[in-house]
């Protein structure tokens, strides 16, 4: 039994309410929940956006400018807190720090998860890298980046995957029908896509991708709830490898994308051009966790097709993919890793949590006999 930890979790959504951060932002209520946080969202004053853009420019150049501060409105309060977690999507956002004064004084511990930061881009970020080492841990959420970092950095540096909330996105009925034959969104080829169109009319097949480009989210909790129920409703989902900037020799650096997290824990079938890393075998390392096929594919119709005519096999993959989410990739399963790296005592809660996770997908799909 441990003490009520004070935690705090710094977050991006009063300043940066997007689409595209709602999945750190459900990092973020599931952390608190486990954890009993509070979550500390700062907003913009007047002129304070467009004076954190003017930091930014400046500071790929004169790293010092990293430290002057924006003006967001300031969260003031004499806590003492024994862990702050924070969450990016790009080290810049590390400037929202300066929203609470003096922070570091009355902290014990800090741990921040940069989910994009691209080799071939480190440079461009300039002084606000430096900010990273005000923390005793840092996570990049792409293994070579995280390498590079590490040598630049006088902190802890390490490389840690997404993560879900599998309690939000795993089907209530594994075995529910699926009424979107498939599904795309985010980056996707053009060539596949007009393939799957096609398709779609031809055969009145339900092709869900997006048609729009979103930005602002206007609630990220309903987002994520829809999401959800998207994933838990599409049959096959198409994603493909994270790609950063092209690097010398025309090779583009590659990484896990969060949708692989995402479309394993609803139970989907996933189908797209892997990423040729190490962390593929490690991370979705069972059998048929991904079905492998190019970024351009004018015959996915076929191969989806080929796919759906061996139900028995989609149905062990459906179930192996949600029990092998729930095992390793549950937020609580990288909450526990982050607290064990700064050796702060984890709450029997989170514990609990975790065990729960393992248990409910022993259940779903054994694992396979040693």
């Amino acid at each position: 039994m441990t003490d009520q930890l004070r935690v705090r979790l710094l977050s991006q959504r009063g300043v940066r309410p997007t689409v595209a951060r709602c999945m750190g932002f459900e990092f973020e209520d599931r952390a608190a929940a486990l954890l009993g946080a509070d979550i500390v969202a700062p907003t913009h004053r007047r002129a304070s956006e467009r004076r954190e853009k003017t930091i930014k420019g400046v500071a790929k150049r004169w790293a010092p400018a990293a430290r002057i501060a924006p003006g967001y409105r300031r969260h003031r309060d004499d806590d003492l807190i024994d862990l702050m977690i924070m969450h990016c999507q790009f080290p810049g956002d590390a400037l929202l720090l300066h929203a609470i004064p003096r922070w570091r004084h009355r902290t014990a511990k800090a741990v921040v998860f940069v989910e994009e930061l691209w080799c071939a881009s480190m440079d461009s970020w300039g002084g606000t890298l430096r900010l990273l080492e005000e923390f005793d841990q840092v996570y990049v959420g792409i293994s070579r980046s995280a390498g590079q970092l590490a040598e630049r950095l006088d902190t802890a540096v390490a490389y840690l995957p997404y993560s879900v909330d599998t309690t939000r996105f795993a089907p209530r009925d594994v075995d529910a029908d699926r009424p979107i034959d498939v599904l795309t969104i985010g980056r996707r080829s053009a060539v596949t896509h007009a393939a799957l169109l096609e398709w779609s009319i031809r055969e009145d097949r339900f092709y869900h991708f997006d048609s729009f480009t979103p930005k602002r989210c206007h609630d990220p909790v309903e987002h994520r709830i829809m999401y959800s129920r998207l994933h838990q409703r599409a049959a096959f989902a198409i994603a493909n490898r994270g790609s950063g900037a092209a690097t010398a020799g025309n090779v583009g650096e590659e990484a896990l994308p969060a949708r692989y997290f995402e479309t394993a824990a609803a139970g989907g079938v996933l189908v797209g051009q892997p990423p040729s890393i190490p962390e593929l075998d490690e991370e979705f390392g069972w059998v048929d966790a991904i079905f492998p096929a190019p970024f351009d594919d004018d015959d996915m119709p076929m191969r989806l097709h080929e796919l759906a005519a061996d139900p028995a096999r989609i149905s062990r993959v459906r179930r192996r993919n949600i029990a092998e989410t729930m095992r390793r990739h549950d937020t609580a399963h990288r909450l526990g890793r982050m607290l064990s790296d700064v050796s702060v005592p984890r709450p029997d809660a989170l514990d609990a949590a975790i065990e729960d996770r393992i248990s409910t997908g022993d259940t779903i799909s054994p694992r396979p006999a040693p």
